[in-house]
């Protein structure tokens, strides 16, 4: 099991980092702080950083901005949570059990899981066949050599 990045990352870590620093506004960055030092109350985060009249505002705004794709990434970083992709290990780990649970699909996910290690056949160049003398060529030289003449 992972160790939580929370226990590791504070809130001046959490403001150095670039995807902090390059929200596009004052307000993000207050949500994203006021968010991560509340325990996760996304209304009152929302409150705090945004001139807001009302509760239905302040959940509005604050589904907004935990869409937004760099202030996700931040509050997943801060309070460890781990990426719904996975790490590389856990998606090969996946693959390779349905590799093991065989059926008509076993090739495709066979395939897919040696595309993922970095296995990629290459494609075989047919194999150039010798220009083979003709039988009776191969007879003359053969008569030639018994009778000395080569």
């Amino acid at each position: 099991m992972r160790e939580s990045i929370s226990s590791r990352m504070t809130l001046d870590d959490l403001k150095t980092r670039p995807a902090f620093v390059t929200l596009s506004t004052d307000q993000q960055r207050e949500f994203v702080i006021a968010y991560c030092s509340n325990g996760a109350d996304k209304v009152k985060a929302a409150e705090a950083a945004y001139a807001v009249n009302d509760t239905a505002s302040a959940q509005a705004i604050a589904n907004r901005n935990l869409r937004h794709p760099a202030i996700k990434r931040l509050v997943s970083d801060f309070y460890g949570q781990v990426d719904e992709t996975g790490s590389r290990d856990e998606f090969l780990a996946i693959l390779w059990k349905n590799v093991q649970k065989g059926g008509e699909d076993q090739l495709g996910w066979a395939t897919l899981y040696m595309k993922v290690k970095g296995y990629q056949a290459e494609k075989a160049e047919p194999a150039e066949t010798p220009e083979t003398d003709s039988v009776d060529d191969l007879v003359r030289q053969l008569e030639a050599k018994a009778n000395g003449k080569s």
